[in-house]
C-alpha cells in the first residue's frame, strides 16, 4: 500500500461500490467493508474514510493471507447484526421484486452455499412478515421522491386473473419513460361504465399525484368503445381538460390481421394450409421427432415449429417463417 496516506486511486475504488438511487441525478459510492459510508463519489474523501474511520478494512488489511486451502467461508469476515439485516433487505426485495417463490432457498443445496457465506437466508414465513412491509415502506418512499415531478402519465387497462375475476390495472410512466406499476383494483361486479372508468382514473391521479392534476399530460387506454366515451368525459372536465388522451390499439390492429388471414380467401388459403401443418406436427409427438430427424439431415441443426394466437404480437409471422424454414425437410 505504501506510506499512510498514499493508498493508489484504483486501491481506493476497488472498496466502493456505485449505487443509483431513485431520485438522485448521479450515482452515489458505498464502502463494501462497513457499507455505512454512502456518499458522492470523491476518491480523496473515500481514501480519507478507509485509512481514518473505516474499522473494517483495517481488519480485513490486517488479516493474515491462508496459507492452505481453506473453505469459502474463512474468506469473509463474521456478518454482524446490523450487516444481517442489510442482507436481509437486500434478499428480499430482489425476491419480491423478480417474483421468486418465499421457498426458494429453503432447499439443502442452497442453505449449504449461504452456510459457506456465513449466511443464513430467509425463511418463508420471515419473507411474509414484518419484512414485507419495511420493503414496500422503502421502494414507496423512493417511488413518493420520483412522482413528485410533473409530466406524468397514467395507463389503464382491464385484465383478468387466472380465476377470471375481473381487474383493472394503473401504472404511471414518468417523462423519462420510466414505468411504475401502482396498484390493480378489483371491479367485481362493479358496471364499468365510461363514467365510473373516468371516476375511478380521476381517483387514482389524484393518489398518485397528491391531489395535483397539473403533473399529468397524458392518459393511456385502449381503444372500446367505452374507453372513448371516458376521453369525452375527461376531455370535458375542468379539472382534465389539460391531459390528452392516448389510444392504444395494439389489440385492435391484432385482429385485424386476424381479419386479413381469415377474410381475403388467397392469404386464408396457405394460412390453412400452414396452420394445419403446425398443429398436426406438434400434436404428434413421433412424427415431430421424425421432422427434426430430416432438420438434421437437411440442415444439420433442430428447428421449432411456432404456434400462433391471434393476439399475440408477431406469432402468425413466425408460424409462416417456421414453415418456410422447415420446407425441405418437411
Amino acid at each position: 500500500m505504501g506510506p499512510r496516506g498514499q493508498l493508489p486511486d484504483e486501491s481506493v475504488r476497488k472498496h466502493f461500490k456505485l449505487l443509483t438511487i431513485p431520485g438522485v441525478k448521479t450515482p452515489v459510492a458505498e464502502c463494501q467493508c462497513c457499507f455505512k459510508y454512502r456518499k458522492a463519489q470523491n476518491t480523496c474523501r473515500q481514501r480519507t474514510h478507509l485509512l481514518e474511520e473505516c474499522t473494517k478494512y483495517h481488519e480485513i488489511l490486517s488479516a493474515d493471507e491462508p496459507k492452505t486451502q481453506s473453505t469459502l467461508r474463512q474468506h469473509f469476515p463474521p456478518i454482524s447484526t446490523a450487516r444481517k439485516a442489510v442482507l436481509d433487505e437486500k434478499l428480499a426485495l430482489a425476491i419480491y421484486t423478480t417474483g421468486r417463490a418465499f421457498t426458494a432457498f429453503e432447499d439443502p443445496t442452497w442453505l449449504d452455499f449461504f452456510k459457506e457465506l456465513g449466511y443464513k437466508p430467509l425463511t418463508a414465513s420471515a419473507l411474509a412478515g414484518p419484512l414485507l412491509d419495511q420493503v414496500h415502506t422503502k421502494v414507496k418512499a423512493q417511488v413518493d421522491i420520483i412522482r413528485e415531478g410533473s409530466a406524468l402519465s397514467l395507463v389503464m387497462d382491464e385484465s383478468t386473473d387466472i380465476s377470471l375475476n375481473r381487474l383493472v390495472n394503473y401504472s404511471f410512466l414518468t417523462p423519462d419513460s420510466s414505468s411504475f406499476y401502482w396498484k390493480t383494483v378489483d371491479a367485481k361486479t362493479t358496471l364499468q361504465s365510461a363514467a365510473q372508468i373516468a371516476e375511478d382514473a380521476i381517483e387514482v391521479a389524484n393518489e398518485i399525484s397528491s391531489g395535483d392534476l397539473s403533473k399529468f399530460v397524458s392518459f393511456a387506454t385502449d381503444t372500446c368503445l367505452t374507453n372513448q366515451k371516458v376521453w369525452k368525459l375527461l376531455s370535458n372536465n375542468p379539472k382534465t381538460k389539460h391531459i390528452f388522451m392516448v389510444p392504444c390499439d395494439s389489440h385492435s390492429l391484432q385482429l385485424l390481421i386476424k381479419d386479413l388471414l381469415k377474410k381475403i380467401s388467397s392469404i386464408n388459403r396457405v394460412w390453412e394450409k400452414a396452420v394445419l401443418i403446425v398443429n398436426s406436427l406438434r400434436n404428434a409427438p413421433k412424427q415431430y421427432a421424425h421432422l427434426r430427424k430430416q432438420q438434421e439431415i437437411a440442415y444439420g441443426t433442430q428447428k421449432a415449429l411456432i404456434a400462433a394466437g391471434f393476439t399475440r404480437w408477431g406469432t402468425q409471422y413466425r408460424l409462416l417463417k417456421a414453415v418456410e424454414d422447415s420446407k425441405l425437410a418437411l
